[in-house]
């Protein structure tokens, strides 16, 4: 009875859980500005992405191209998954700061 029970909660935890990552994230496209911030081996703190003047902090920075580091930020169309976490950031010569996390799924003029 004791494992009925259990297979029981287990089935209506995977019934209400989420079933791919698309589901459980949020999946949004915007125009946002991506900012390079310099190399980390250089005391840089790589790209971040400002969307209605929050900056986030991509966990996949490699997606981006290298076209995007340049100094000036650049406008586009990004469509993304909004993490909902945070990531402390330390490099550079900044203090250590939270910032919302993304993961970038596309990026477009």
């Amino acid at each position: 009875m004791r494992n009925l029970n259990y297979i029981g909660f287990i089935s209506m935890l995977i019934f209400l859980s989420c079933d791919a990552k698309e589901d459980c994230l949020h999946d949004l496209k915007a125009v946002v500005k991506i900012r390079w911030t310099g190399d980390y081996a250089v005391d840089g703190c790589g790209y971040f992405i400002d969307i209605q003047n929050i900056g986030y902090k991509p966990i996949n920075e490699d997606y981006i191209k290298n076209t995007y580091s340049i100094l000036q930020d650049t406008i586009v169309h990004m469509h993304y998954f909004d993490l909902k976490n945070s990531k402390l950031v330390m490099c550079g010569f900044v203090q250590a700061k939270i910032y919302p996390t993304l993961e970038v799924l596309d990026i477009y003029k």
